[in-house]
């Protein structure tokens, strides 16, 4: 009985900084992903576009988009229809980031296509927090045959 205990303290004593830097490691990615999301305007869309009905059956899974003021990619799942623009938790980024549905009425579309070699269109989402995203052109084409005349065309806000 003595030996198992010194064994077990003696295991714990060797491993235990392995397990402090695993834990201090995801407490920061956690609290890097709230920061980002306060700075970038996506808490102000969680909290005014919640998805509130039943999980909603996605169209396309894995697409990437990008937050324009921010060079940084995510991987999402995104699904529209009449109603509006689905968009799931990013691959990257779950925590503190659950699924948004903004109705099309919130969304702006940039006219246009931006970038190099990679063509993307541009949507800003919410009409008070202004989050600029960017999809492939390819992405684009499909929400707007899915949102069909609710799409909100290439204008701005006035």
């Amino acid at each position: 009985m003595w030996t198992t205990t010194l064994a077990w303290q003696n295991w714990w004593q060797n491993n235990a900084p392995f397990f402090l830097i695993v834990i201090i490691f995801i407490a920061v990615g956690i609290l890097f992903s709230y920061l980002e999301g306060l700075a970038t305007g996506r808490t102000g869309l969680i909290r005014k576009f919640p998805e509130t009905a039943a999980p909603y059956p996605y169209q396309w899974h894995t697409q990437g988009i990008g937050l324009e003021n921010w060079a940084r990619y995510d991987v999402v799942k995104i699904g529209a229809d009449k109603d509006g623009l689905h968009i799931g938790g990013g691959l990257l980024h779950r925590v503190g980031h659950p699924p948004l549905f903004i109705p099309w009425s919130e969304i702006q579309v940039v006219p246009g296509e931006h970038g190099g070699i990679i063509k993307r269109r541009t949507l800003i989402l919410g009409r008070e927090e202004l989050v600029r995203i960017r999809i492939s052109v390819s992405l684009g084409e499909k929400l707007k045959k899915a949102a069909g005349q609710s799409w909100p065309g290439d204008t701005f806000w006035s």
